[in-house]
């Protein structure tokens, strides 16, 4: 099975992804950037199973730095 590409995954829908998760813990700040700093892949599917280092950045410089567990599909991540 082919590798899924992340670039492919936008910003937006990962940001909005991001703020609707219950341990997401900056909800109440606006966030400036979000991307995908790294991937491991853990299984290559299907569906492909991938620990992702998600970097949020916020206005002002800060940002956090998540570790989280994507299940990817040709046109779908969750």
């Amino acid at each position: 099975m082919p590798r899924i590409d992340m670039t492919t995954l936008d910003e937006e829908t990962l940001a909005e992804w991001l703020l609707g998760r219950r341990w997401f813990g900056s909800k109440a700040r606006n966030v400036a950037h979000v991307r995908v700093m790294d991937l491991l892949t853990l299984h290559d599917g299907p569906p492909q199973l991938v620990a992702a280092l998600v970097e949020a950045r916020f206005p002002g410089g800060t940002h956090a730095v998540y570790q989280v567990l994507l299940s990817l599909r040709e046109g779908v991540a969750g």
